[in-house]
Protein backbone atom coordinates (compact mmCIF):
# COMPACT_ATOMS: atom_id res chain seq x y z
CA UNK A 1 0.00 0.00 0.00
CA UNK A 2 3.07 2.14 0.93
CA UNK A 3 6.32 1.92 0.23
CA UNK A 4 8.80 2.82 2.28
CA UNK A 5 12.32 4.23 1.95
CA UNK A 6 15.08 2.88 4.47
CA UNK A 7 16.43 5.98 6.14
CA UNK A 8 20.07 5.13 5.11
CA UNK A 9 19.55 4.49 1.45
CA UNK A 10 17.01 7.04 0.65
CA UNK A 11 15.90 10.46 1.39
CA UNK A 12 15.07 11.02 5.24
CA UNK A 13 11.70 12.70 4.68
CA UNK A 14 9.82 9.70 2.67
CA UNK A 15 9.41 7.59 5.44
CA UNK A 16 7.74 10.37 7.93
CA UNK A 17 5.58 11.37 4.80
CA UNK A 18 4.33 8.12 4.09
CA UNK A 19 3.48 7.45 7.70
CA UNK A 20 1.94 11.06 8.26
CA UNK A 21 -0.37 10.25 4.97
CA UNK A 22 -1.33 6.44 6.41
CA UNK A 23 -2.32 8.34 9.75
CA UNK A 24 -4.32 10.49 8.07
CA UNK A 25 -6.20 8.40 6.04
CA UNK A 26 -6.86 6.54 9.31
CA UNK A 27 -7.84 9.32 11.72
CA UNK A 28 -9.94 10.70 8.27
CA UNK A 29 -12.60 7.32 8.79
CA UNK A 30 -13.32 8.28 12.37
CA UNK A 31 -14.46 11.77 12.10
CA UNK A 32 -17.94 13.25 11.55
CA UNK A 33 -19.37 13.74 8.01
CA UNK A 34 -19.19 17.33 8.17
CA UNK A 35 -18.20 19.83 5.70
CA UNK A 36 -14.45 21.28 5.32
CA UNK A 37 -10.83 19.72 4.98
CA UNK A 38 -10.21 16.65 7.27
CA UNK A 39 -7.77 18.25 9.42
CA UNK A 40 -11.06 20.78 10.59
CA UNK A 41 -13.34 17.71 10.88
CA UNK A 42 -10.94 16.26 13.11
CA UNK A 43 -10.33 19.10 14.64
CA UNK A 44 -13.61 19.78 15.50
CA UNK A 45 -14.79 16.49 16.33
CA UNK A 46 -12.19 16.10 19.04
CA UNK A 47 -12.88 18.49 21.27
CA UNK A 48 -14.58 18.05 24.57
CA UNK A 49 -16.11 21.15 26.53
CA UNK A 50 -16.74 20.96 29.74
CA UNK A 51 -19.04 23.72 31.55
CA UNK A 52 -18.98 23.43 35.55
CA UNK A 53 -22.20 24.94 37.41
CA UNK A 54 -23.14 24.73 41.20
CA UNK A 55 -26.46 23.86 41.81
CA UNK A 56 -28.07 23.31 45.50
CA UNK A 57 -24.10 22.07 47.05
CA UNK A 58 -23.85 19.72 43.81
CA UNK A 59 -21.41 20.72 40.96
CA UNK A 60 -22.56 19.64 37.86
CA UNK A 61 -20.58 19.17 34.67
CA UNK A 62 -22.03 19.86 31.51
CA UNK A 63 -19.96 17.73 29.12
CA UNK A 64 -20.82 18.12 25.10
CA UNK A 65 -18.69 16.42 22.08
CA UNK A 66 -16.59 13.43 22.73
CA UNK A 67 -15.18 11.47 25.69
CA UNK A 68 -12.31 9.44 23.79
CA UNK A 69 -8.49 8.54 24.16
CA UNK A 70 -6.28 11.75 24.97
CA UNK A 71 -6.45 14.52 25.79
CA UNK A 72 -10.27 14.84 26.42
CA UNK A 73 -10.80 12.28 28.99
CA UNK A 74 -7.63 13.80 31.05
CA UNK A 75 -9.48 17.34 31.33
CA UNK A 76 -12.86 15.38 32.25
CA UNK A 77 -10.60 13.70 34.86
CA UNK A 78 -9.20 16.64 36.12
CA UNK A 79 -12.29 19.24 36.14
CA UNK A 80 -13.64 16.48 38.41
CA UNK A 81 -10.90 15.82 40.56
CA UNK A 82 -10.88 19.12 41.34
CA UNK A 83 -14.37 19.89 42.07
CA UNK A 84 -14.17 16.23 44.56
CA UNK A 85 -11.78 18.55 46.45
CA UNK A 86 -14.47 20.98 46.94
CA UNK A 87 -18.15 18.74 46.95
CA UNK A 88 -18.65 15.04 47.43
CA UNK A 89 -21.98 15.07 45.20
CA UNK A 90 -21.04 15.55 41.17
CA UNK A 91 -22.92 15.20 38.51
CA UNK A 92 -22.22 14.60 34.73
CA UNK A 93 -24.73 16.03 32.33
CA UNK A 94 -23.86 13.61 28.92
CA UNK A 95 -26.89 14.82 27.10
CA UNK A 96 -24.19 16.77 24.71
CA UNK A 97 -22.12 13.85 24.35
CA UNK A 98 -21.71 12.01 20.56
CA UNK A 99 -19.21 9.03 21.35
CA UNK A 100 -17.57 7.78 24.40
CA UNK A 101 -14.54 4.79 23.72
CA UNK A 102 -12.94 2.21 26.01
CA UNK A 103 -10.74 4.60 27.50
CA UNK A 104 -13.78 7.28 28.19
CA UNK A 105 -15.57 4.72 29.55
CA UNK A 106 -12.45 3.57 31.62
CA UNK A 107 -11.88 7.48 32.86
CA UNK A 108 -15.94 6.99 34.25
CA UNK A 109 -15.15 3.80 35.82
CA UNK A 110 -11.75 5.81 37.59
CA UNK A 111 -13.65 9.14 38.66
CA UNK A 112 -16.47 6.67 40.32
CA UNK A 113 -13.82 4.91 42.14
CA UNK A 114 -12.18 8.32 43.09
CA UNK A 115 -15.27 9.84 44.45
CA UNK A 116 -16.04 6.77 46.61
CA UNK A 117 -12.54 6.56 47.85
CA UNK A 118 -13.54 10.89 48.84
CA UNK A 119 -16.79 9.47 50.34
CA UNK A 120 -18.52 11.01 47.80
CA UNK A 121 -21.02 10.02 44.81
CA UNK A 122 -20.64 10.53 40.98
CA UNK A 123 -24.11 10.76 38.79
CA UNK A 124 -24.80 10.30 35.42
CA UNK A 125 -27.67 12.13 33.84
CA UNK A 126 -29.44 13.21 30.70
CA UNK A 127 -27.53 10.38 28.17
CA UNK A 128 -28.23 9.76 24.79
CA UNK A 129 -30.17 6.65 23.72
CA UNK A 130 -25.93 5.64 22.20
CA UNK A 131 -24.75 6.32 25.38
CA UNK A 132 -27.49 4.43 27.43
CA UNK A 133 -26.98 1.52 25.46
CA UNK A 134 -23.24 1.80 25.59
CA UNK A 135 -23.42 1.45 29.53
CA UNK A 136 -26.09 -1.50 29.03
CA UNK A 137 -23.76 -3.64 26.87
CA UNK A 138 -20.99 -2.73 28.94
CA UNK A 139 -22.87 -3.85 32.14
CA UNK A 140 -21.61 -0.14 33.74
CA UNK A 141 -25.47 0.74 34.16
CA UNK A 142 -25.43 -1.69 37.33
CA UNK A 143 -22.51 0.20 38.95
CA UNK A 144 -23.79 3.61 38.04
CA UNK A 145 -26.66 5.71 39.27
CA UNK A 146 -28.35 6.99 35.89
CA UNK A 147 -31.23 9.42 35.73
CA UNK A 148 -33.42 11.46 33.22
CA UNK A 149 -32.45 14.76 33.88
CA UNK A 150 -29.49 16.67 35.86
CA UNK A 151 -33.12 17.84 38.25
CA UNK A 152 -33.57 14.53 39.01
CA UNK A 153 -29.72 13.13 39.76
CA UNK A 154 -29.81 16.81 42.32
CA UNK A 155 -33.30 15.49 43.95
CA UNK A 156 -31.40 12.11 44.52
CA UNK A 157 -28.80 13.77 46.18
CA UNK A 158 -31.19 15.57 48.61
CA UNK A 159 -33.36 12.21 49.41
CA UNK A 160 -30.23 10.58 50.78
CA UNK A 161 -29.21 13.59 52.64
CA UNK A 162 -33.24 13.70 54.07
CA UNK A 163 -32.62 10.47 54.95
CA UNK A 164 -29.10 10.63 56.74
CA UNK A 165 -30.85 13.68 58.93
CA UNK A 166 -33.79 11.69 59.68
CA UNK A 167 -36.27 14.39 58.01
CA UNK A 168 -39.38 13.15 55.84
CA UNK A 169 -39.13 13.68 52.69
CA UNK A 170 -42.13 15.80 50.65
CA UNK A 171 -44.27 13.66 48.70
CA UNK A 172 -42.71 14.51 45.28
CA UNK A 173 -39.63 13.61 46.62
CA UNK A 174 -40.60 9.88 47.44
CA UNK A 175 -41.04 9.02 43.74
CA UNK A 176 -38.63 6.10 42.52
CA UNK A 177 -36.51 7.05 39.63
Amino acid sequence: MFGFVSLQGGRPGIRTRAVSVARHRFLAYDTFADSGPPGRQLKASMQLRLDVVRQAEVAVVRCRGRIVFGQEVDDLRLTVLSLLKETNRVVLDLGGIEQIDSEGLAGLVGLFISARNRSGELKLADMSPKCRDLLRVTRLDEVFRTYKSVDEAIAAFHRVKAAATGAKPRAEEETQF
